[in-house]
């Protein structure tokens, strides 16, 4: 199964939970990959969205210089672009526990 209308990691979580739902499926545990930044908001999206699962994040271990230069020399991102995102994954580790979106 594949989930293509996501655009934010949230949404992904919300689309991702209807698509199981509407197949019958629950699965007990779930395995979360993602960018290196992105770890602690997806465990804590994850422990709103799957209660009482085990959920296991996962991402590349290397340091910031490596990623960087990876998604520079594959042209996957600007290195402009990850600074966004990483801002905007802080921003959001502050802001999204206050509407229910994710654990503390």
């Amino acid at each position: 199964m594949l989930e293509p209308e996501a655009t934010t990691t949230y949404e992904n979580y919300k689309y991702i939970k209807k698509l199981l739902i509407d197949n019958n499926l629950m699965p007990n545990s779930f395995l979360i990959v993602g960018k290196p930044y992105q770890e602690r908001r997806a465990s804590a999206i994850a422990e709103i969205e799957f209660p009482n699962k085990e959920i296991t994040i996962a991402s590349y271990n290397m340091t910031l210089d490596d990623y960087l230069e990876y998604v520079k020399s594959d042209k996957l991102m600007k290195v402009e672009d990850v600074i966004n995102e990483m801002v905007g994954e802080i921003s959001l580790i502050k802001i999204a526990p206050v509407y229910g979106l994710q654990s503390k």
